[in-house]
């Protein structure tokens, strides 16, 4: 299985408006925060937003720390 550099979330749960690219995405799981992501996209068109994984952001960080 290969593992996309991007996963998509409902607007419910997002902006649902251009702008906010970059901006870091923090997920509640009970009663914790968590990094989530950077936000990258979002369109009038679709009611979903786009964001880069966790894993590929954190990993891009550790390389330029390198």
């Amino acid at each position: 299985m290969t593992q996309t550099l991007n996963f998509a979330i409902q607007y419910t749960k997002t902006i649902p408006r251009a702008g906010c690219s970059g901006a870091p995405i923090f997920v509640k799981k009970e009663l914790n925060w968590f990094f989530g992501g950077i936000f990258i996209r979002s369109s009038p068109e679709v009611p979903v937003s786009l964001i880069l994984r966790k894993e590929f952001v954190l990993n891009k960080l550790n390389e330029k720390q390198q």
